[in-house]
């Protein structure tokens, strides 16, 4: 009998609005979107480990710190997604498509400032501690992807405009070409193969932007296609709408801070953490490469539960948007416990694939980290989900004091570790484990209790 209710409840679980099956529709193409993008930095940080240990951490430390410089503007962009979702739900489909042009139109504005920062981005990385090689090749890749950034901006708001209206396909096609354009170009320009010149870590920046500027052009066929420019109004959709403007930067700045202040954090502790060693910066570049293929798959859960929450808000019904959470939160459990599970048992062979197959010091100090994560993995799980309904329902501020907190603290955390108390590493990612466990927690007891169904984005 106890056997014959449960499967009956997961019969329930899957069918109807909010339930698995729907979820499973909006997210699959995301996460698999999300995945390409995991392979493409996965891919990246393999091939440049052949050249050396210090190419692949200058490409974690590079790129993490060139995607920083625009998150405060990826943030509000990305906000798209709900808006459109929202408006998708009340079947204005002409002002979703004024939300993606009040987008474009800020990518637009936005870009140029970016390039205030390149002058500065030796000096930064030096702060931080790092010098030689490593800050050379760090600051070259920074630069590269920083210059092309405007493309990164007009993806994301494209990206969202699709997922808002239910779309998610085209941004799954566009992601599967990238990958297969990026990953032989990758390989092509750091080693000079095919009669291309060999360019090291400089040429896997540039295979990123060639490969990012293809997708963008195939998401702009879309978007401007018959369809859309019939349904959605696309061709008279980029002129400034002061209302729809308006609801864009109340819902996005929240959201771009909070993304500002969580990757700033983050980034900020890799910095820090490599500031203890060429092993210690090698060991996170590890961790954080096979950590990825958790993360980011899950970030596509995220999306579509944002979408769908905001669609959901838009209708009035935020019963089942409360219900689309609870069933992304099975699938989300599902896959981290999984990779958990495989990341715990096989972590030493994983760590050796980036060592060249020796057990070394580095390999060891990765080995450990990435088991030490398999601890939070779930929790992040819980963090990403109940923070997609929050910003599906523009529920933003408490989430930004939240992560400002814990990220930055981690922070100050790390630097007193090292620098002060002189912790180990593994130490130190342990004290960070807890306050990713803590955070996880913090999000399900906001979503618990119920201020975020009060929130207003569109009247």
């Amino acid at each position: 009998m106890y056997f014959q209710n449960f499967i009956e409840a997961q019969k329930r679980s899957w069918r109807g609005p909010g339930g698995i099956k729907a979820l499973l529709i909006q997210a699959t193409p995301i996460i698999i979107t999300q995945s390409s993008d995991t392979i493409l930095m996965f891919t990246d940080r393999y091939l440049l480990a052949g050249k050396s240990p210090i190419d692949m951490a200058a490409a974690l430390s590079g790129g993490l710190t060139s995607f920083l410089s625009v998150t405060l503007f990826f943030g509000l962009l990305s906000q798209v997604n709900a808006l459109c979702g929202q408006f998708t739900g009340k079947k204005s489909h002409t002002e979703a498509g004024l939300a993606a042009g009040q987008g474009i139109l800020l990518a637009c504005f936005f870009a140029p400032f970016l390039f205030l920062t390149l002058p500065f981005a030796r000096d930064f990385f030096a702060f931080c501690g790092h010098s030689g090689r490593l800050l050379k090749l760090e600051t070259q890749y920074y630069q590269i992807l920083v210059s092309a950034h405007i493309i990164t901006l007009l993806r994301c708001v494209l990206a969202s405009f699709f997922s808002g209206i239910g779309k998610p396909m085209i941004i799954m096609k566009s992601a599967l070409i990238g990958v297969l354009i990026n990953i032989p170009l990758t390989y092509a320009l750091i080693f000079g193969k095919w009669n291309l010149p060999e360019l090291g870590i400089v040429g896997a920046a540039w295979a990123t932007v060639i490969s990012s500027f293809i997708v963008l052009c195939i998401l702009i066929y879309y978007y401007f296609s018959h369809t859309y420019r019939d349904s959605h109004k696309t061709h008279l959709s980029i002129r400034y709408n002061r209302n729809i403007m308006k609801a864009l930067l109340k819902l996005g700045l929240p959201a771009g801070i909070e993304f500002t202040l969580q990757l700033s954090g983050f980034n900020f502790f890799i910095l820090i953490f490599a500031s203890a060693g060429p092993v210690a910066a090698a060991a996170i570049t590890i961790t954080f490469s096979w950590e990825l293929l958790s993360y980011l798959p899950m970030t596509g859960i995220q999306i579509a539960v944002i979408a769908l929450s905001a669609k959901y808000i838009g209708m009035g019904k935020t019963k089942l948007a409360e219900r689309t959470s609870y069933n992304a939160l099975k699938i989300a459990m599902l896959y981290s416990g999984t990779l958990a599970i495989i990341f715990f048992t096989f972590a030493p062979e994983l760590a050796k694939i980036f060592t060249n197959g020796e057990i070394n010091e580095t390999s060891q100090m990765a080995s450990t980290m990435l088991r030490i994560a398999c601890i939070y993995m779930t929790f992040d799980a819980i963090h990403l989900v109940y923070a997609g309904v929050l910003k599906g329902a523009g529920d933003l501020i408490y989430p930004t004091c939240l992560t400002f907190v814990i990220f930055w603290g981690a922070c100050v955390l790390a630097y007193i570790e090292i620098n002060i108390l002189g912790m180990h590493p593994i130490d130190v990612w342990s004290t960070f484990t807890v306050l990713i466990i803590l955070i996880g927690i913090l999000y399900y007891r906001r979503f618990r209790t119920g201020i975020w169904k009060t929130k207003k984005i569109i009247h």
